[in-house]
C-alpha cells in the first residue's frame, strides 16, 4: 500500500473560542499538532510543529529562533512572510508540503509527485537545509530513473541485453 501526503495524521480536534482575537486563523488541518513548540502563521493559516526540526536543518531557522520567543506562543506566531526569506509561491498548501518530510509516517518511504518534490526544494533551498536538498535530488532522480526504464522498453531490454552477453 503506498503512502501519500494525505496520510499524515489529524491533529485532534480543539477550536477557538468565538469572540478569540485568533478566531479569524484557521489551524493547519494537518499540521497543528499536540506537543508543537512553534507557532507558525501564513496568510490566515496557523500552523502549530515542533521546531527541532527546523532548527537541526537551517542554520536560518537556528539563527531566528535560538534566545527568542517569536512563536513559542499562539499570540506571538512567526508570521512566515514579514520573518524570514520565503518562496514566492507560499501559502498554507504549499508550506503543508514541506512539513511532510518531517512528518511523514512511513519512514524512509516518500512518494510524492515531482510537482511536491520541487515545492520542498524551493523552500529547502531558501532555507539552506542540505540534507534535504539531498533527499530531493535522490527522489528526483530515482523517480526520472524508474520513469525512464518503465516507459521506454529498449532501455529496459538494452540493460538485460548487456546482462546476457
Amino acid at each position: 500500500m503506498s503512502q501519500t501526503l494525505d496520510d499524515t495524521p489529524l491533529p485532534s480536534p480543539t477550536d477557538t473560542r468565538p469572540n478569540s482575537p485568533f478566531s479569524n486563523l484557521d489551524r493547519s488541518l494537518h499540521y497543528y499538532l499536540p506537543g508543537g513548540d512553534l507557532y507558525v502563521q501564513i496568510d490566515n493559516t496557523l500552523f502549530r510543529i515542533h521546531s527541532y526540526f527546523l532548527i537541526r536543518e537551517s542554520f536560518i531557522w537556528r539563527h531566528l529562533l535560538r534566545g527568542n520567543t517569536i512563536g513559542r506562543t499562539q499570540r506571538d506566531p512567526v508570521i512566515l512572510r514579514d520573518t524570514l526569506p520565503i518562496p514566492s509561491f507560499t501559502t498554507p498548501d504549499t508550506f503543508a508540503e514541506f512539513l511532510w518530510i518531517f512528518y511523514n509516517p512511513m519512514y524512509s518511504v516518500y512518494q510524492a509527485p515531482s510537482e511536491t518534490w520541487f515545492t520542498i526544494l524551493s523552500y529547502a533551498i531558501t532555507w539552506g537545509m542540505d540534507n534535504i536538498c539531498d533527499l530531493v535530488y535522490r527522489e528526483l532522480s530515482r523517480s526520472v530513473d524508474n520513469h525512464l526504464t518503465t516507459s521506454t522498453g529498449w532501455l529496459t531490454m538494452h540493460a538485460d541485453d548487456e546482462l546476457d552477453r
